[in-house]
């Protein structure tokens, strides 16, 4: 599998004259030039280097740079999208509270983020594998029976809000990576619960299109 090196054009079309002029903000940010107006000021990051008004500025556009993975402003499509056999192999590979991470330079969030892994979710389970967890009658998984029944068992924050997804719909995608907190063996049964639960109740909880780790209602991928 090879990738494509360098930028491919921007659909302006997609992106408006100020989201173009965010996403090149939203870069500085991202790379810890700025920080968001809401939820850290200056006593909190003391480095700060943008006047409020050009964060708050930012911020009014980022969501159409972020939001659905990217897809406002997205030169092509994961190379694993519709992919059958990769979503059918992490199936057979993953565990309750495993962490899934992927890669996709499609995107111009891709492309802004820092680091080769730019997006990370958590699978849930199936129903089997909940059951077996002593789980599946819980009050924070019994609301969620449907969705997972319907495949989707991949739990991310992205778009609006913190939701389920099917791995398909995850691996839109060049890369990914499945990984396995407590190594090959995994967690202790006691602590996949504790962290399934965790992630159950954090439906719903909007999206955190500040990456600020320090305000707790809100969240983005990698803080959940």
């Amino acid at each position: 599998m090879c990738e494509l090196e360098g930028w491919l054009p921007v659909r302006i079309d997609r992106l408006r004259v100020p989201g173009v002029l965010a996403a090149i903000l939203l870069a500085l940010v991202l790379s810890g030039c700025g920080s968001a107006s809401v939820g850290c000021s200056t006593t909190c990051n003391p480095d700060e280097r943008f006047p409020p008004g050009v964060v708050r500025f930012a911020e009014r556009h980022v969501e159409a740079v972020v939001a659905g993975g990217g897809r406002g402003a997205r030169y092509r499509d994961g190379r694993l999208l519709g992919n059958r056999e990769a979503a059918d192999y992490i199936a057979t590979l993953a565990q309750p509270a495993d962490i899934i991470a992927t890669a996709n330079r499609g995107t111009l969030s891709g492309r802004l983020i820092p680091g080769y892994f730019t997006h990370s979710a958590a699978y849930l389970g199936t129903e089997a594998q909940l059951r077996a967890l002593g789980l599946w009658e819980h009050p924070a998984i019994k609301p969620l029976h449907a969705d997972i029944l319907a495949g989707k068992k991949v739990i991310h924050a992205s778009d609006k809000d913190v939701h389920l997804a099917s791995l398909t719909d995850v691996l839109d995608a060049d890369r990914v990576l499945l990984v396995r907190p407590g190594g090959e063996q995994g967690l202790s049964r006691r602590d996949r619960r504790k962290s399934v639960v965790a992630l159950a109740s954090r439906m719903g909880m909007p999206f955190d299109f500040h990456f600020d780790a320090t305000t707790p209602h809100e969240l983005f991928c990698v803080e959940l």
